[in-house]
């Protein structure tokens, strides 16, 4: 069919080109090294409660920005395309080891419970299988791998979960941290892996394809990293908290497609039989750390502009996943 040009087809070509863009920047941001004025403007309080969340305290998607991930939908659906909202731009999101799932505002320090994640999880193992690590995409689903190696899709919404056919133990990585980076030649993002156990250094970089559920190996850290979590920017940096083998912990960026370990910074944060998760926001990192069972999280902020380590928060459940989408200020 043959339709000749007009000015009326040249605006309509202009709009569906400008809405694209639109779209395709959401992932831009700058540097990380520069803290965003919100972020900055603010230190959290030192007591936060968990009281349940309202709309007044707390964004949340519209449903028709969501992937349907209840009870009826395909457990391997994928999500929808990106989308920025002001949930996914304006929090952290933290899962516990108690199954609670929790956004974490940094500018104020707010900690408002979402819910509980009620996951499909294999009765017969024994203990029962609880969130280990937790990565937010920017359409607004946490993906939480468990301590059994499965892998769930949880929406920030609601804490609606549903389960994924992704296979345990691929290239024999039970567990991992995990956390989502903007791609740096395209508008897309990628869910990048660090192996994790107790037994010694992570075995280094993957990063599994959210269609497929295939888990890729990138390759071994150019310099050894205890055991470690991961968390991504908008501008396709990629950044790893490890802890140390006798105290503390080492931040460090790392280059997405080669595990090479660009920089390193020691904090007196952790210790090597902590519970942790750490997230980037607004160009600082918020580091949230158990030291033994029930003893309750401590959420620490590290700032690289001036090298300041506060805490900042104390929750009372153990956070052993934190998410941010690469949406968020960096």
């Amino acid at each position: 069919m043959h339709f000749e040009r007009s000015t009326a087809a040249s605006g309509l070509r202009a709009v569906a080109l400008l809405a694209l863009l639109a779209l395709a920047g959401c992932g831009a941001r700058t540097g990380l090294r520069t803290p965003a004025s919100d972020a900055a403007s603010h230190d959290a309080g030192t007591d936060v409660s968990f009281d349940a969340r309202s709309p007044e305290d707390a964004a949340v998607l519209p449903d028709a920005f969501l992937p349907d991930v209840g009870v009826d939908a395909p457990v391997d659906a994928a999500p929808p395309p990106p989308i920025c909202t002001d949930a996914t731009v304006q929090f952290i999101y933290v899962v516990s080891q108690e199954n609670g799932l929790f956004s974490y505002h940094p500018p104020t320090g707010t900690l408002t419970r979402i819910g509980t994640i009620a996951c499909p999880v294999d009765p017969s193992v024994s203990p029962t299988p609880t969130p280990y690590s937790m990565s937010v995409d920017r359409a607004g689903t946490a993906y939480v791998i468990f301590s059994d190696g499965h892998l769930f899709r949880v929406r920030i919404a609601d804490a609606r979960c549903a389960a994924t056919a992704y296979a345990p133990n691929q290239i024999g990585w039970l567990n991992f941290g995990m956390g989502f980076s903007a791609n740096r030649t395209d508008p897309g993002e990628r869910l990048f892996v660090t192996e994790s156990d107790f037994v010694g250094p992570s075995q280094g970089l993957g990063w599994i394809d959210t269609t497929t559920l295939r888990l890729t190996f990138v390759g071994a850290f150019s310099r050894t990293l205890g055991r470690s979590e991961l968390t991504g920017t908008g501008d396709g940096r990629l950044f790893a908290m490890s802890l140390d083998t006798v105290a503390g912990s080492t931040l460090s960026e790392i280059d997405p497609s080669s595990a090479a370990v660009l920089t390193s910074t020691h904090l007196d944060v952790g210790t090597p039989e902590s519970a942790f998760a750490f997230a980037a926001y607004g160009g600082d990192f918020y580091l949230f750390t158990t030291p033994s069972a029930g003893a309750g999280t401590t959420v620490t902020r590290f700032r690289p502009a001036d090298g300041s380590v506060i805490p900042v928060s104390r929750l009372t459940e153990t956070i052993v996943g934190a998410g941010v989408s690469t949406c968020a200020p960096s």
